[in-house]
């Protein structure tokens, strides 16, 4: 499993069990694209047709974000806040202000739809494996260095 097709699953658990946060998270996007960078993969998430869509197609992007896999994961779990993973460079963040807000309302909003719903505990250990493997591999590349 990706991490494109993890994000897939946590936008379809809360479209699915959550939607009145899908719906806000998608109204309060607008019309602001996200390029998101997560460890090697990009995808571009945008709202159409009242809801969050995750494309693997490149599209022009009012904002990026950029963040390593364990990074995300740990500010899933709490482990990390936001403001010190952006003071700490470990999330990077670039567009005009306007589009920023927007996107971190869409993104308060599908987190909290995500974690409210039942089946999100799915697309999360997917994502705590994903980081495992990655570490593990990680692991062996220096090892062998």
């Amino acid at each position: 499993m990706e991490i494109d097709d993890i994000i897939d699953a946590a936008l379809d658990c809360c479209v699915r069990e959550q939607p009145s946060f899908a719906d806000a998270a998608a109204r309060r996007l607008g019309t602001v694209t996200v390029e998101v960078a997560a460890g090697a993969s990009r995808l571009w998430i945008s709202a159409r047709g009242g809801r969050l869509v995750a494309d693997r197609r490149p599209s022009a992007a009012t904002i990026s974000v950029a963040a390593s896999l364990p990074t995300i994961l740990s500010l899933l779990d709490g482990k990390v806040a936001l403001l010190d993973a952006l003071k700490r460079g470990e999330v990077l963040v670039r567009g005009p202000v306007d589009a920023l807000l927007r996107g971190d309302g869409a993104f308060e909003s599908f987190l909290q739809g995500m974690l409210r719903a039942r089946s999100s505990e799915v697309p999360l250990r997917q994502l705590r494996q994903l980081v495992g493997n990655e570490t593990l591999t990680e692991v062996g590349h220096e090892h062998q260095a």
